[in-house]
């Protein structure tokens, strides 16, 4: 249980490395890109062709943490993981709806952390 917790707070880098493994061996081949005029209507379309750039995005700072020695609060990246996991799951099964909502709660998650960690925490 204490390395869960150890990899939670210090080596979240590692996880998120995983679940980008995961996300580019079970790549969706075609995005089905349907013509529309608005803006917001062709935004899932877009976040499911860049989300291996987010992941990449989340990795980086994860990393950026861990080299200067920064410890993340277990709760919310266990909370931001299984989310990045529902998503990868949903842009696997091409389901547009909750696209939107899981990247935005991922990114408050990912903010929320990443603020926590850099104030919050001392230089160990």
């Amino acid at each position: 249980m204490n390395q869960i917790k150890l990899l939670f707070k210090k080596r979240m880098f590692l996880i998120l490395l995983f679940i980008l493994v995961f996300y580019i061996i079970t790549l969706p081949s075609g995005f089905n890109k349907s013509i529309g005029f608005t803006w917001f209507g062709e935004l899932p379309f877009y976040i499911k062709l860049y989300y291996i750039f987010i992941l990449g995005f989340y990795l980086m700072n994860y990393s950026l943490l861990a080299l200067i020695k920064k410890e993340t609060n277990v709760i919310i990246s266990i909370l931001h993981t299984i989310l990045l996991i529902i998503t990868t799951i949903i842009l696997n099964k091409n389901i547009d709806d909750l696209i939107l909502i899981t990247n935005f709660v991922s990114l408050i998650f990912f903010s929320i952390n990443v603020i926590y960690s850099l104030k919050f925490n001392k230089t160990k």
